[in-house]
């Protein structure tokens, strides 16, 4: 008979684990790095080390959980160099994804949070964010209401000024969202004035309403009270204005976009147990 084991989580991190009644704690780094494990008494049981893409440096010890480089988001480690993340399966030793991405061509095919692991992780095998999501909050000041901010980019006041090697990464999905919007409308006021309401402006406006709703699908089925969560609510209701007024100014037809899409059709009767939800791409439950 398998032994079974019980996980529990905290804001949807792995904190630790009962396998047949041995309690083992993850101690996790900045990026969520399994580096240390622990006994119930605090002992220090097993230590690790990785190269940036998530090979194993050294190791000392034993740890018995399969989770690892990015443990504490989910990465499991199925077999050497392999990992099941959600969506698809990546491997640490040619640091590429095995699978297309499944938001292609809008997210890169094979490559790994484009190629800076040691800041980005992607615990959907969909889309790259920081590793603090849900820490940010959405500010609205009431001396000036227009200047709604979040993150690093999201919001008047949050526009690119640095150079593209000096930027930080988004801290969330929306914000990475909302930095690669201000990338789209660079380019787009390159090509000469403000295009912010005309093309190619109009269509970095509704890409990033699009970006929103598939944030919202990933992160906040379950559980929309996170600041980034709100943020991504109140991104939404104000572009998919903003999308719309675009579409209807240079005369195609217009698409509304619900707020809060139903999961696909395909993953309709599925029903998940309490503390997990439905994966809206790959109809699988997902632990919170």
């Amino acid at each position: 008979m398998a032994m079974s084991v019980t996980y529990a989580t905290v804001h949807g991190r792995l904190v630790e684990e009962n396998r047949g009644g041995v309690v083992t704690e993850y101690v996790p780094d900045t990026l969520g790095n399994v580096i240390m494990t622990t006994n119930e008494l605090g002992t220090v049981t097993s230590t690790t080390t990785y190269w940036p893409f998530g090979e194993v440096r050294t190791q000392t010890g034993t740890n018995p959980s399969p989770w690892g480089f990015c443990g504490v988001w989910g990465y499991l480690t199925d077999a050497v160099s392999r990992m099941y993340v959600r969506a698809r399966h990546f491997r640490a030793d040619t640091s590429r994804w095995l699978t297309l991405d499944p938001l292609w061509p809008s997210k890169d095919a094979y490559h790994y949070v484009r190629n800076t692991p040691t800041s980005l992780i992607d615990p959907t095998g969909l889309y790259e964010m920081g590793p603090d999501l849900g820490v940010g909050v959405p500010t609205w000041p009431a001396y000036q209401p227009w200047f709604w901010n979040y993150g690093n980019y999201c919001g008047l006041r949050n526009w690119i000024k640095a150079k593209p090697c000096e930027l930080p990464p988004g801290i969330s999905c929306l914000d990475v969202a909302c930095k690669e919007h201000d990338e789209c409308l660079h380019k787009a006021n390159k090509s000469g004035g403000n295009n912010y309401w005309k093309p190619p402006g109009t269509s970095c406006n509704c890409k990033l309403l699009q970006d929103a709703l598939v944030c919202y699908l990933l992160h906040c089925r379950n559980d929309s009270s996170s600041g980034h969560c709100r943020a991504t609510k109140q991104l939404i209701a104000v572009f998919q204005i903003i999308c719309t007024a675009g579409l209807i100014k240079n005369n195609p037809v217009p698409i509304l976009v619900p707020i809060l899409p139903p999961p696909p059709p395909r993953c309709s009767g599925r029903i998940c147990p309490t503390g997990s939800h439905l994966h809206p791409v790959t109809c699988e439950c997902v632990w919170e």
